[in-house]
This record gives structure tokens, sequence and C-alpha cells, in this order.
């Protein structure tokens, strides 16, 4: 989609959207104003007064109540995008870190396996079997995109780890 037609579409929605404000808040004031008048109904007669003065008290009520809402809903959406910025600098600072151990890995063993950096990253994944996570296969694994990244080595060999549904032992 080009950017003139993704402007357009913005401002569509735009549009949709200040025209359902001006449907609701009609809708709202009909409802006031209707609220007004059995309000005004009930009232005894020294007390009845003009239902658009009540209707406009109980839309100021109203709206007072919404920008509270919405002061409430900003200051959490403030806090959620504060801890999403934290995690992406986490999860950046992390993918850093395994870039280094690669780099460093690949530099130590020229000749290694995929299966031989994840065993020395995360010697938690080492067994009596050597079975390795099927997470590090899956199509968006952090490990598996940097070894493919970094993985011609000076030899010539290519070891590139399509992404797959079983996990593999090393002999396999």
């Amino acid at each position: 989609m080009t950017m003139a037609e993704e402007e357009m579409k913005e401002q569509a929605k735009d549009h949709t959207t200040k025209h359902k404000r001006r449907l609701h808040r009609k809708n709202l004031r009909t409802g006031l104003l209707k609220l007004a008048r059995v309000i005004n109904d009930r009232m005894n007669p020294a007390e009845k007064g003009n239902n658009n003065d009540l209707a406009d008290r109980l839309e100021k009520d109203n709206d007072k109540i919404l920008a509270d809402r919405l002061e409430k809903l900003n200051s959490e959406n403030a806090k959620e995008v504060e801890r999403k910025s934290l995690c992406r600098e986490a999860q950046d600072a992390c993918l850093q870190t395994l870039k280094e151990h690669l780099q460093d890995f690949l530099h130590e063993h020229p000749q290694a396996s995929y299966e031989q950096w994840i065993l020395d990253v995360h010697p938690e994944n080492e067994s009596e079997h050597q079975k390795i996570d099927h997470r590090f296969y899956v199509e968006k694994s952090d490990h598996r995109e940097l070894w493919n990244d970094h993985l011609r080595y000076p030899s010539g060999i290519d070891n590139y780890v399509h992404a797959r549904k079983r996990a593999n032992t090393i002999d396999d």
C-alpha cells in the first residue's frame, strides 16, 4: 500500500471515528434530555425548572466521569508503553550478548555445528540424549536467526539451520 493510500485510509478512519463520536454525543444528549424530563415530571412544581439546564448539569457530570476515566486510561497506557520499552531494551541486550557469544564461539570453533553452539551457550540443554529443545528450531528463533546470519565460516562450510517442527540430536 502506498503512503497516499495509507494516508487516505487513515483520514477515512479518523472521519468515521469523529462521526461515531458525534452520534454518541447526540444520543447521550437525547438520553439526558429524556432523563431530565422524567426527573422534572417527578419533582414538585416549585422545583421544576428547564429540562435543558438539568440536561446540561447531567452532561457536565458525565463529562467529568468520562474525563477521569480517560485520564486513568492514558496513565495506564503510558505505563504500558514504558514497560514495553524496558522489555525491548532487555531483549536487545540479550540478543547482543548472544551475538557476541556466537562470534567468540565461532572464532574458537570454526567447524562447530549449531547444536554445539546451543549446548555451549545453554549448557542446561545438555542431557544424556543431547536433545536440543525444539524452540531453538522454530521459524522465529532468535538463536537460529543469529546462527544463520553468521553461518559462513572461513573454511567455506555452510551450516544453514532450517526451521523445523522436531528437535534433533547432535548426531542427526
